[in-house]
């Protein structure tokens, strides 16, 4: 969505949950909260005052920002893993909504109905490691083990309390929200809900006029993370590494991940097919250069 603003001449910019740059949140701190049931002394409470700084500049500088998976899926996990209080993760949700008011936000809820069902496409998306890393993390919680979860049957019964949980705080705020169905909609219906709720253009198909087959083949990343794949898939080009993706045409060579804020740029060898990709974006520990292998 923030590269449909752009393309509408809207000034936007996106931020990834991971991204080591993110203004609210630095990952590794939720990922320890994840791993260890503790939470860093002050880290929701300096979340909300790092809330009322963007939206302040927010506010001043007219730009529309997207904050991926920030104001609920981020902070919410680790508390409810820890087992707070319905009422305690509604005082931060709260204190969260205050920071943000002046900034007219919309919040935008992918909600699933069929739980299980999605947890098994994000199982077939992300791979075999997916499903034992949710069952070990909610069996070992301080929150699933108040109530003998275990297996898949616990991941399902976590993640529908997490779910209902989740509506009761949306329920409870005064601030604009886009509830939407991920499980029915289809992508362009979610993008032209959002694009409809922000006065944007209805998003349509870019043709890029280029010759996708010259981009095609195998490349090694630099640092050793594996082959990556780029085939074409009907008009588009699709990366196959741990999880496939979309790539998105941007301008010349250059395309951005889908799902990623990552800019690959292909660089030509002297045949004319494509020799290397130069990879940049704010994650850590990202390979800069991936050469063709095939």
């Amino acid at each position: 969505m923030s590269l449909h603003l752009a393309r509408h001449g809207r000034a936007s910019h996106w931020y990834y949950e991971h991204q080591t740059s993110h203004p609210i949140f630095h990952y590794p701190d939720i990922l320890a909260a994840l791993e260890s049931g503790t939470v860093k002394e002050g880290l929701f409470e300096s979340a909300a005052e790092q809330w009322r700084t963007l939206a302040a500049t927010i506010h001043t500088s007219g730009q529309s920002v997207f904050i991926e998976s920030a104001f609920f899926q981020i902070p919410v996990h680790p508390m409810r893993l820890m087992d707070w209080t319905d009422e305690r993760i509604g005082g931060y949700v709260a204190s969260v909504e205050t920071a943000i008011a002046g900034a007219s936000p919309l919040l935008v809820l992918l909600r699933h109905e069929d739980v299980p069902g999605a947890i098994d496409q994000a199982a077939s998306w992300r791979g075999d490691w997916f499903l034992p890393f949710l069952e070990q993390s909610v069996a070992r919680s301080a929150y699933g083990q108040a109530r003998g979860l275990s297996g898949l049957s616990g991941v399902h019964q976590y993640f529908t309390a997490y779910r209902d949980l989740i509506d009761r705080r949306v329920a409870a705020l005064s601030i604009e929200t886009l509830v939407l169905d991920a499980a029915l909609s289809a992508r362009g219906d979610v993008l032209g809900a959002v694009a409809s709720a922000l006065g944007a253009p209805s998003p349509v198909t870019f043709e890029t006029g280029l010759s996708i087959d010259r981009f095609a083949g195998k490349y090694i990343a630099d640092q050793g993370e594996g082959d990556f794949d780029v085939r074409a898939n009907g008009p588009d080009l699709v990366l196959n590494g741990d999880a496939p993706a979309r790539l998105i045409h941007r301008e010349a060579n250059t395309f951005e991940i889908a799902g990623l804020p990552v800019t690959l740029r292909f660089v030509a060898g002297a045949d004319g097919r494509m020799a290397t990709i130069d990879c940049q974006g704010p994650l850590p520990d990202l390979s800069r250069t991936w050469t063709r292998s095939e």
